[in-house]
C-alpha cells in the first residue's frame, strides 16, 4: 500500500500516480483519506489563507487523483475503484463548520456525479466508458 500526505499539486499527482502505478505493477483502487481541519471559526472570520489550503486539501487533491486514476484506467484498458472519505459534516450542520463541512459535501456531490459520468459499460467482452456531454 502507498501512501501519500496532502496532495495537493497537480503535477505532484501526475507524478504520484505514475509513480504508484510502476511501483505497485498498476492501480485498481484509489482511497481519498486526506484532510485537514479549518480553525473552528463562524465563515466571516476565516482568512483567504485557511480557505486556500482547506480547499487544496480536502477537495482538489481527491479531484486531481480521481482525473489521474481515471486517465490511467482509461489508458490501459483497466478497472478501478474509487472510495472517498468524507464525513457527517457532508450532510449535517455544525456551528463554526461550514468551511470544513461545505468542502466535504462538494466531496460526496463530486463523487457521485464522478459515478454516474464515469461508469463502465461492457458489451461484446469490449468495455466502454459513457459519457453524458
Amino acid at each position: 500500500m502507498l501512501r501519500l500526505k496532502l496532495i495537493s499539486g497537480s503535477s505532484v499527482v501526475e507524478t504520484v500516480v505514475k509513480a504508484a502505478a510502476k511501483s505497485l505493477g498498476g492501480i485498481d483502487l484509489l482511497v481519498n483519506n486526506a484532510a485537514i481541519m479549518p480553525p473552528r471559526a463562524y465563515q466571516y472570520e476565516y482568512t483567504a489563507e485557511h480557505i486556500d489550503e482547506v480547499y487544496a486539501v480536502n477537495y482538489r487533491g481527491y479531484m486531481l487523483l480521481m482525473r489521474d486514476a481515471l486517465r490511467y484506467w482509461i489508458k490501459n484498458g483497466k478497472k478501478g475503484n474509487i472510495v472517498n472519505i468524507s464525513s457527517e459534516s457532508a450532510i449535517r450542520s455544525h456551528q463554526k463548520f461550514s468551511l470544513y463541512g461545505g468542502i466535504k459535501a462538494a466531496i460526496l456531490r463530486s463523487t457521485g456525479n464522478v459515478a454516474f459520468g464515469c461508469c463502465a459499460v461492457r458489451h461484446s467482452g469490449q468495455l466502454y466508458f459513457t459519457r453524458s456531454d
